[in-house]
C-alpha cells in the first residue's frame, strides 16, 4: 500500500505516461464490450457446469467420478484464489487484439481444444456403453463425437420428460450417433486447431462464414473470429450441461 502514495521518482512517472493513450484514439471502442478474461471466465463456469452435470450422470449408472476428476478444475480453489495457477487459462485469457494475426488466433483455437480435451473419453465412453449404445461403434469415437452422442440421447429423454434414470438403458438409443448442429462451434474449433494448410484454413472460413461469422473481417485481424469462436463454444458447451442439467433435474422431483 505504500507504494501507492509514497512520492515516486520522475523517471518513473515519465515511463508510465509513455503507455498513456489518448481519449481521442479510443473514441471508437464501446468500454462495455466483453473482454478476453470475462470470456475465459464464462467458458470455465460452464466447463465446471459440464464436470458437474457428467459427474451427477455417472453416478446414476454406476460411474463414480468427481467433477475435479473430470475436469482438472477445483470449484473450491478457482473460488477462493482464482485460476492463474491453470497455465491454459491464462494462455487462453492474453490480451486478444483485434489485428491478431492467424498464427496467434489459431494458437488460442489450440488452448480451447485442450480445454474441451480434459473429460476422459474412456469415462465418456462408459456412459454412452451404459446408455445401450453399441461398444464396436463407440470405441473409436473421439471426445467431440462422444459428446454429441450424450447430448443426442440426453435430448431425447427430455423430449419424453424422463427422469435421469433413464438414460441407463440396454437398447440401442435412437438417433444416438446423428450429428447435432448445435454441437458445430466444437467442431470447428477442432478443424481450427489443425489448420495447418492455406487450403484448410480457407475451408475454416468458410465454415465460421456458413455459422454466420462476417469473414471480411479477417481482412483487419483474427480478434474478431476469436470472439465468434469463443463464444460459439461456450454457447455449445452451455446447451451439453443445460440438457444434461433439466434431465438429473427431473430425476429429483
Amino acid at each position: 500500500m505504500r507504494e501507492l502514495y509514497q512520492p515516486k521518482p520522475d523517471r518513473e512517472i515519465l515511463h508510465a505516461k509513455s503507455f498513456a493513450i489518448d481519449p481521442a484514439d479510443i473514441a471508437h471502442i464501446d468500454l462495455n464490450e466483453e473482454h478476453v478474461v470475462a470470456k475465459v471466465k464464462r467458458m470455465l463456469d460452464v466447463l465446471l457446469r459440464l464436470g458437474a452435470g457428467l459427474s451427477e450422470l455417472g453416478s446414476t449408472v454406476g460411474l463414480n467420478r468427481t467433477a475435479f476428476e473430470l475436469t482438472g478444475f477445483d470449484r473450491a480453489e478457482i473460488a477462493a484464489n482464482g485460476w492463474a495457477a491453470y497455465p491454459v487459462l491464462c494462455r487462453l485469457g492474453q490480451v486478444a487484439p483485434l489485428d491478431m494475426t492467424q498464427q496467434a488466433f489459431l494458437a488460442r483455437c489450440k488452448s480451447i481444444h485442450e480445454l474441451l480435451q480434459r473429460v476422459p473419453n474412456g469415462y465418456l465412453k462408459g456412459l454412452l456403453k451404459r446408455a445401450g449404445c453399441p461398444r464396436s461403434e463407440v470405441r473409436d469415437l473421439g471426445s467431440l463425437k462422444l459428446l454429441q452422442a450424450i447430448l443426442n440421447i440426453i435430448e431425447t429423454l427430455n423430449e419424453q420428460e424422463e427422469v435421469g434414470d433413464a438414460f441407463f438403458s440396454d437398447r440401442e438409443p435412437e438417433g444416438w450417433n446423428r450429428r447435432n448442429e448445435a454441437m458445430a462451434p466444437l467442431f470447428l474449433n477442432n478443424d481450427l486447431r489443425i489448420a495447418d494448410a492455406h487450403d484448410t484454413m480457407e475451408r475454416c472460413l468458410v465454415s465460421l462464414q456458413n455459422l454466420g461469422f462476417d469473414t471480411a473481417n479477417v481482412n483487419a485481424g483474427y480478434g474478431r473470429a476469436l470472439d465468434f469462436v469463443m463464444d460459439g463454444v461456450i454457447d455449445a458447451l452451455g446447451i451439453v450441461a443445460s440438457s444434461i442439467e433439466a434431465l438429473l433435474r427431473r430425476g429429483d422431483l
